[in-house]
């Protein structure tokens, strides 16, 4: 299963479509701030997007920094 092959190590920050950072210790935060930003501003429909670099943990504890999106989605490719 992909979502089990690696997990991203927090904090993790996101650029909102306002061009503010935001930054989680946890799935949970983020998604919390992310959800509170978007009720605040009920007509953008933009999604925000990660910061990079970002660090992810393989299952077998190596850590690997991604650079960008596209080293992401090789990553989540390399899961099947």
């Amino acid at each position: 299963d992909k979502e089990d092959c690696f997990e991203f190590v927090y904090p993790l920050s996101v650029t909102l479509p306002d061009g503010s950072t935001i930054t989680g210790d946890s799935a949970t935060a983020l998604e919390k701030v992310i959800e509170e930003w978007y009720e605040a501003h009920p007509d953008v429909r933009q999604e925000p997007n990660l910061l990079f670099p970002l660090d992810i943990l393989f299952e077998d504890n190596q850590q690997v920094t991604i650079n960008s999106l596209e080293e992401l989605r090789k990553a989540y490719e390399d899961c099947d």
